[in-house]
């Protein structure tokens, strides 16, 4: 996943989360800070900014009016909205991601309307055994 800005227009936030990036590419780089015991993580991206689930209208025209995720400063939004859950997927080496809003982070594909790139990351899915929510760490 890589981070995308100026991607989405008419919107409150600059910064969005696609999957369009190699993962060499500088945008799809990001530090995971454990934060607490528990497993539950920080993304930090190369920007600085943190991933964030943004559910108040943040992403503009999409299919999901809520659980878009986000780039953002700290103290943009809720607290909880910046962390995260890493979960193993049994008998791989892909993770799960979930948000605070309890569904996973998921890739969707035509999920946004009038976006450049319509590959898009949402916080939506409550599939934890769906393709789309498991991510190469």
């Amino acid at each position: 996943m890589s981070r995308c800005d100026g991607c989405v227009t008419g919107t409150t936030v600059n910064s969005f989360i696609f999957y369009n990036q190699p993962v060499t590419s500088p945008l799809a780089q990001w530090t995971v800070k454990l934060v607490t015991p528990l497993g539950r993580f920080k993304f930090t991206a190369d920007n600085g900014n943190l991933l964030a689930l943004c559910t108040s209208n943040c992403g503009g025209t999409v299919t999901f009016g809520v659980g878009v995720a986000v780039l953002t400063t700290a103290t943009a939004l809720p607290a909880n909205n910046y962390i995260w859950t890493i979960v193993q997927v049994p008998d791989s080496t892909r993770v799960t991601i979930t948000g605070a809003n309890g569904n996973f982070l998921a890739r969707c594909v035509g999920c946004w309307q009038g976006a450049r790139n319509q590959n898009g990351v949402f916080v939506h899915t409550k599939d934890n055994a769906s393709y789309a929510a498991q991510w190469t760490p």
